[in-house]
């Protein structure tokens, strides 16, 4: 499917956005809003705590999206070639490093330093959530993305199959299964498998994604005001904002 190339600057647009968000996210971190807290504290939580918690969503969303449009989940040998040199392998580099580094650190310091575990005694599970993300974020934890992007790459031939063949028993399915953490520590954040799913069948059904376009500022009026609200109210379980948030 050739995308049109309207959508393809809006998608380029908003891919430059997010990846911005996820800079912003992983700045150092404020601790909540008090009544002491100036302009800059107040807008530092609201993009850290609520707009920008809605990348990995949107990232994923957009990514299933141009994958399966360009049909590469009935080309398993090519999509697999591809995501092993854009996925993979800067997961690979750019996670050993970090953990080269902190494990010499540690070495010459003999204490847990730049990261919780002391990483000369750790257990060989430890080592391999440091290294691979086994069963929680690795050591450059904002690779967290690329891991479980990786595992959905893995499950990609199985949801082309269900999207065109059985699309909504499969968005079910998708949904039960990874909610309710039935695939244990494969996906880590369980709502990533959910928003790549919905990409993918926006892009085998070709769904018109301008249809919301004459009610654009409505749109980032409520997704702005959701996201205050997630400020004032201090709520903690975001899942809601980020299954939203690729429509708003």
């Amino acid at each position: 499917m050739n995308i049109d190339r309207s959508v393809s600057r809006r998608i380029a647009i908003v891919r430059f956005i997010m990846i911005f968000g996820v800079v912003i996210l992983h700045t150092p971190p404020s601790s909540s809003l008090g009544a002491g807290a100036g302009w800059f504290h107040v807008v530092q939580l609201f993009l850290q705590n609520a707009v920008f918690r809605t990348t990995v969503p949107v990232l994923t969303f957009i990514s299933a999206y141009l994958l399966f449009a360009g049909d590469l989940d009935r080309d398993v040998a090519h999509l697999y070639k591809k995501k092993f040199r854009t996925l993979v392998l800067p997961f690979a580099a750019l996670n050993g490093i970090v953990l080269l580094g902190v494990y010499l650190a540690q070495c010459h310091a003999v204490s847990a330093v730049l990261y919780p575990i002391y990483l000369p005694g750790a257990t060989g599970q430890q080592w391999a959530d440091a290294a691979f993300g086994y069963m929680q974020m690795p050591i450059n934890y904002p690779l967290n993305f690329l891991r479980d992007s990786i595992m959905l790459i893995v499950l990609t031939p199985f949801f082309g199959l269900l999207l065109r063949n059985y699309p909504i028993i499969g968005l079910l399915f998708v949904i039960v299964f990874f909610m309710g953490d039935y695939d244990g520590i494969f996906i880590l954040r369980n709502n990533m498998a959910i928003m790549f799913y919905l990409g993918g069948l926006f892009a085998v059904y070709r769904f018109n994604i301008n249809i919301l376009d004459d009610h654009a500022v409505a749109c980032l009026a409520l997704f702005l005001a959701l996201c205050a609200a997630v400020l004032l109210f201090d709520v903690k379980n975001l899942t809601w904002l980020g299954l939203i948030a690729p429509a708003l």
